[in-house]
């Protein structure tokens, strides 16, 4: 099954390319296997399976590991036989056949079917262009921010391990990674002599049989444990398309138990570690440093905890003012796993929609600058020349699932309303992944203009694809109609076009890396 889905993968779905699809049509009994035949190439953009399913069955034949054994040997075409039944059937458990005859609002609908595909805005593409050095910047953090006290996390992180340094973690992932690239095997068998295995137990990124006989073993522990063994010490990788995910929020689960981080830090819990990295890491240090060095001439930076200002505001020629808001929250992964719509609009509507967060820190950021009457900004224009661009800038890639900005983004177009005859403009509210200024800074610090355009060129976008909905409302142009600002970026101007090498290397000169190359 796991090979069958890195298969897929491997061939974007293209199932008339797919060895392992061909391999199962081919034996099965000869009218089914025409029949499937005949079915998938009828024209429409039908696809053997989708990932999300397999990824169940995965999940349901690790938890079956403790009783497993082989009940009868099974002749030629039934192995794949039972293989195409067992996927019709959770086919038909996962996917809701009447899904298209409920009564949906758009963003519910759209919600719905992305999460029936399994579209999590996660994959092996970003680790290999910004999660290992995302990593090393929150090393250095961890450097930086302890002082001395780093030593101490690191015999805590020794003594509870058995490994000599914290950067095993991430030595050892890309070590692995950089092996799976080269590796034509749909299912990669780690060597036994890399010395990268002895690391895996200890940092817990391993299923066994021990762990998947545990009573809680569940899609998220099966996300963050890429690596499986079997009863005879045989490593193989079962999924890689996390490892950016892994290096990030696996790696702060490591720092909560494996080391004494949490004595060092202050804080009481996991929530505790979370809150303090969103904001002493992902607001102060990653994106404060980042944003402070788009400061140049005609270009000035506003960093503020007061509550009349935003996190950060970023003023352009006096005249375009950037309302930059930071959110470090994180959809849970029982959202996606359970393809709940509702649970989805509950996440986005308690952290960026209702109450004190979100939408009304905005409003109240963009009341303040109307009047600025303690001065904090001093603006040379008055704000009838102002163009204002709300944005909140998020941490979690889930962020930029379809459909996100939009429900938000009508939210604050009411809210913000009252505005309108305030400043020359004020734009409709664009999230943005934090990825983005991590991959483009260097795009971003060459052209002062680059932001400012995107924005602008995303809402136009999105305005002329929801009139081509309104005309012909296919789920085709749905989904075009509420793409992310992350997606519609791709390639404009430069954006997530720039070599890994050269992202590395301006990266290391902003934040003043001392890790050897």
């Amino acid at each position: 099954m796991i090979g069958l889905r890195n298969s897929l993968d491997r061939n974007r779905y293209q199932h008339q390319k797919d060895g392992a699809v061909e391999n199962i049509i081919g034996n099965l009994p000869p009218e089914k296997a025409r029949r499937l035949k005949a079915f998938l190439g009828s024209g429409h953009s039908f696809t053997f399976v989708q990932s999300a399913v397999i990824d169940k069955i995965v999940l349901d034949l690790f938890k079956s590991l403790k009783d497993n054994q082989i009940t009868r040997e099974l002749n030629d075409g039934q192995y794949e036989q039972r293989i195409f039944d067992v996927l019709l059937s959770y086919n038909e458990h996962y996917y809701d056949n009447r899904i298209l005859d409920r009564s949906f609002t758009n963003h519910e609908l759209m919600w719905t079917l992305v999460m029936m595909q399994g579209v999590s805005r996660v994959s092996k593409v970003d680790f290999v262009r910004t999660g290992l050095i995302k990593h090393l910047l929150m090393l250095d953090f961890l450097q930086k921010s302890l002082g001395a006290d780093f030593i101490a996390l690191q015999k805590s992180f020794r003594e509870r391990t058995g490994l000599e340094t914290i950067y095993f973690f991430i030595m050892s992932l890309r070590h692995i990674f950089d092996f799976l690239e080269r590796s034509r095997a749909l299912v990669p068998q780690l060597q036994r002599q890399d010395s990268s295995l002895s690391y895996l137990e200890p940092m817990e990124l391993l299923i066994n049989k021990k762990v998947a006989s545990e009573e809680n073993f569940n899609m998220g522990m099966m996300l963050s444990k890429p690596f499986f063994e079997t009863s005879t010490g045989t490593i193989y990788v079962i999924d890689h398309r996390n490892f950016s995910l892994i290096s990030e929020r696996a790696f702060m689960y490591l720092l909560f138990y494996k080391t004494n981080y949490q004595k060092l830090a202050g804080f009481k819990d996991m929530n505790g570690l979370l809150a303090h990295f969103g904001k002493k890491y992902y607001e102060e240090f990653l994106m404060g440093t980042l944003l402070r060095s788009l400061e140049k001439q005609a270009v000035r930076l506003l960093e503020s905890d007061d509550i009349f200002l935003a996190d950060f505001t970023l003023i352009v020629n006096e005249t375009d003012v950037f309302v930059l808001e930071i959110k470090s929250v994180a959809q849970h992964y029982r959202i996606f796993d359970e393809q709940s719509a509702e649970e989805l609009q509950k996440h986005v509507d308690k952290n960026y929609v209702v109450g004190k967060k979100g939408i009304s820190q905005l409003d109240r950021y963009i009341t303040y600058i109307k009047q600025d009457d303690k001065k904090l900004l001093q603006i040379r224009n008055s704000s009838h020349k102002l163009n204002i661009y709300p944005v909140i800038i998020c941490t979690d890639p889930k962020a930029t699932t379809y459909g996100i900005n939009d429900y938000v983004g009508q939210k604050a177009d009411v809210a913000f309303s009252k505005f309108d005859s305030d400043f020359n403009k004020i734009m409709p509210l664009t999230m943005i992944q934090a990825d983005f200024f991590v991959d483009n800074i260097s795009l971003l610090s060459k052209d002062k203009m680059m932001l400012k355009k995107l924005i602008k060129g995303y809402h136009y976008y999105l305005k002329r694809e929801k009139q081509r909905f309104k005309k012909v409302g296919t789920p085709q142009n749905l989904i075009r109609s509420m793409i992310s600002f992350d997606q519609y970026a791709i390639e404009k101007f430069g954006a997530f076009t720039t070599p890994q090498e050269q992202i590395y290397y301006h990266l290391k000169d902003i934040f003043h890396l001392n890790i050897s190359d």
